[in-house]
């Protein structure tokens, strides 16, 4: 096997698995266990999965775009200009379903490899990200794919975190 192929396959491979790892680690919480974390000031395990994929969602773009027309800077300005709690109020993560976020999850992962996979040299298609600093950072699909492994990775713990606090 050529061996950026093997690498590509790997980095898609964690891309796609951390989603089963995700699964497990709310696997068997009631919904009353899905309101809990670790203080006030924190998001709960409900809020960290529809920021998990909201997130995703959104980064999926960026994606689409270095595949298609990335010559013009990719950024979040409008999603930037307010903090991550302020979009989980707008958003209403505190009192939404968490099944409709891990099914758009699931597909948006699944679709965003497959569509990967059909299209050679991928991962090391470019973009621009303009952050909210206004500097840019020429970046490849490969380094975005490992940010939202790396976050949900994040995210993961933190749950873990709050069930092992919240003895469940």
């Amino acid at each position: 096997m050529d061996e950026n192929k093997f690498e590509q396959d790997l980095i898609l491979q964690n891309y796609t698995s951390c989603l089963n790892l995700f699964r497990a680690s709310i696997d068997g919480l009631r919904e009353p266990e899905l309101g809990f974390s670790r203080n006030q000031d924190e998001w709960t395990i409900r809020e960290i999965i529809h920021h998990v994929t909201d997130g995703d969602n959104i980064w999926k773009i960026c994606i689409q775009r270095a595949l298609g027309e990335g010559e013009q800077p990719f950024h979040l300005k409008w999603y930037w200009e307010s903090d991550q709690v302020r979009w989980s109020h707008l958003w209403e993560y505190s009192s939404r379903d968490i099944e409709t976020s891990l099914a758009l999850l699931e597909a948006n992962r699944n679709h965003t490899v497959e569509l990967l996979r059909k299209i050679p040299g991928s991962l090391s298609r470019t973009i621009k990200i303009e952050w909210s600093s206004g500097d840019q950072q020429e970046v490849n699909i490969e380094w975005v794919l490992e940010m939202q492994t790396s976050h949900i990775e994040g995210h993961i713990d933190e749950i873990r975190i709050i069930r092992e606090e919240g003895n469940f």
